[in-house]
């Protein structure tokens, strides 16, 4: 039927162009944000020791899952309120 025939669209779909996800991290310095996502994705995220974010900084993962490209965009941002006394 009509719902099967736009699953298999999808499904294909997926396979050829694969999904696109975004995550951006906020919240205040030292509180492990790059690390969350380094765990995650098993990939590391922002400098190669732990330091401060000074900058937005952006990461893109190029990954397969179940056999779907899947491109993670990782915005890693400096700590929010960090200069808010």
């Amino acid at each position: 039927g009509l719902r099967e025939g736009l699953l298999m669209q999808k499904e294909e779909d997926l396979l050829t162009r694969g999904e696109r996800l975004t995550i951006m991290c906020v919240g205040e310095s030292g509180t492990g944000k790059s690390s969350l996502i380094s765990s995650i994705f098993t990939v590391p995220v922002g400098a190669s020791k732990p330091s401060r974010t000074r900058n937005i900084c952006e990461t893109v993962l190029s990954l397969q899952s179940d056999g779907v490209p899947l491109t993670v965009t990782f915005i890693d941002t400096p700590g929010y309120g960090d200069d808010i006394d």
